[in-house]
């Protein structure tokens, strides 16, 4: 039997009232679709904003653990396919999950996990090619232009498979994409489904999610070199002046580049 077309947005959350607010209110769902927010020990207006805007909430009373959040989620959602989405992010179009929708029909067969992207602007967004990309064979590409859980619709009876390992930190979607590539399914990228991310989170957060992203979901990735790096460093800075400068967002962004830097670097030494 095919998939149904509804998908159940999951979203988590702790203390994100505030960009909870800009996300529902960007979001366009009908039925079959749903939101499923997983919340983890909130204290502010989340849980109910979440419960006035409609939505399912499943609490989360265990440490904050992204596979376990995720699986949480994914268990308590209705659909054949599940998004995972990032609070943090804001869609650029009003018919972000009818642009999934459009991207699934024209693929010949079902995918485990369709990525959709992120951008800075509109600029940005405006000068991706929108093709939808393929990935067959049991090695994971060294180059996603998505990827990550930011934004990735999930093919349930795939996930029903292979839960989240949630004996790893982070990297939960790079060593779920190597097992479903591993299994003989493809995995797909629509640059349609775009999102514009804004996260708030420090620098020092986002250093370490970098480092530990490349470290458990990118074992044959050569080394960064030092162009890359400058080159990753000024594409932050070019995309962040595009839209009203932070101080913050920039060196969030500085510091994902250079987790994954030096963790490709000190990962080629260990293995030469």
């Amino acid at each position: 039997m095919s998939p149904g077309t509804g998908i159940s947005v999951i979203i988590r959350t702790s203390n994100s009232e505030k960009p909870l607010r800009i996300l529902l209110s960007q979001m366009r769902i009908a039925p079959p679709d749903e939101i499923v927010i997983v919340d983890t020990n909130s204290t502010d207006g989340t849980v109910a904003l979440a419960e006035q805007a409609g939505a399912k909430v499943v609490r989360n009373l265990e440490p904050f653990n992204y596979s376990h959040t995720l699986n949480l989620g994914f268990r308590a959602a209705k659909n054949d396919w599940l998004l995972s989405l990032s609070v943090h992010c804001v869609p650029v179009n009003a018919d972000f999950l009818d642009r999934y929708r459009a991207a699934l029909a024209t693929l010949e067969e079902t995918p485990a996990v369709i990525y959709g992207l992120q951008a800075f602007s509109m600029k940005g967004y405006e000068k991706l090619t929108k093709t939808i990309i393929v990935h067959r064979g049991p090695v994971s590409p060294k180059h996603w232009r998505g990827g990550g859980n930011t934004n990735a619709l999930y093919f349930r009876s795939a996930w029903e498979r292979h839960p989240f390992d949630e004996t790893i930190p982070r990297g939960e979607d790079g060593e779920w994409r190597k097992w479903a590539l591993k299994t003989g399914f493809c995995c797909a990228e629509a640059p349609e489904a775009c999102m514009f991310y804004r996260h708030d989170k420090g620098p020092v957060y986002r250093y370490r999610k970098a480092y530990d992203d490349v470290t458990t979901c990118m074992p044959d990735a050569g080394p960064m070199s030092l162009r890359q790096l400058a080159i990753g460093a000024a594409h932050a800075t070019r995309h962040l002046l595009w839209e009203n400068f932070c101080f913050i967002a920039w060196m969030g962004e500085l510091a994902h580049i250079s987790g994954a830097f030096m963790a490709s670097r000190q990962k080629n030494r260990r293995q030469t």
